[in-house]
């Protein structure tokens, strides 16, 4: 893999794809202070399918053609689990604890690499591993403002987001960046935008700035990983 060789790259991937993240929340926070969750994962959707189109038109679709259908699909469906749970934990947990619960990712990842993708689990992975446990008992414990299902909810979404990683690992080999967002965000589409369309409300001239910083999040956030995946 190129990141592999170039450690360094993959961090830069990840520290745009956190930035990205960073918006996305703060989108997303806004938006469910008016519309459900499914909308604004729609209204996300909407962008990045109408973007990706344009780009696949441009390029070329044979750029997005792929064999690999099945796995596609079970990898967006994961990833829009992870989305949910997320938007839904940062409604209503503050951004602190969400991104705290979230930073649990990298321990199902490996533990998910050594599972189904063969990777060694080294002595120091097994104490980052071993640390990270302990760091989510401390984070979501017994009597804290923080254990309630809310805060597991988070977790769920970090388990599906590690999954969405082990996919995009293996993957990487054969699909294009460019591949395994076009299918996941039209895949997503449909997802979102079925169940939103019994709630939909008129968006307020505050939301449409926030609308447009999600999808906007949202593309630069998948990009960035599947290059750091890479």
């Amino acid at each position: 893999a190129v990141t592999e060789s170039r450690p360094l790259l993959a961090v830069a991937w990840m520290m745009g794809a956190l930035a990205s993240f960073t918006g996305m929340a703060l989108a997303g926070r806004e938006l469910t202070a008016e519309m459900s969750v499914f909308q604004a994962m729609a209204c996300r959707s909407i962008i990045c399918v109408t973007v990706l189109t344009l780009i696949a038109w441009r390029v070329g679709f044979r750029k997005v053609a792929t064999a690999r259908f099945p796995m596609h699909l079970a990898r967006s469906i994961a990833h829009f689990g992870g989305t949910y749970a997320w938007i839904f934990g940062i409604s209503v947990l503050p951004l602190a604890a969400v991104f705290s619960i979230e930073f649990t990712t990298p321990i199902w990842t490996a533990l998910l690499g050594a599972m189904f993708l063969r990777e060694r689990l080294t002595r120091w992975r097994l104490a980052g591993i071993a640390l990270g446990f302990a760091g989510i008992l401390v984070i979501v414990r017994p009597g804290s403002g923080l254990f309630d299902v809310a805060a597991f909810i988070v977790l769920g979404a970090a388990w599906c987001y590690s999954t969405v990683y082990a996919f995009t690992r293996a993957m990487a080999p054969t699909e294009s960046p460019l591949a395994i967002i076009f299918w996941m965000n039209l895949i997503q589409l449909p997802l979102g935008l079925i169940p939103a369309l019994g709630v939909w409300v008129t968006p307020s001239a505050h939301a449409w700035p926030w609308i447009a910083i999600i999808g906007i999040a949202g593309l630069t956030s998948h990009y960035c990983v599947a290059h750091a995946m890479r």
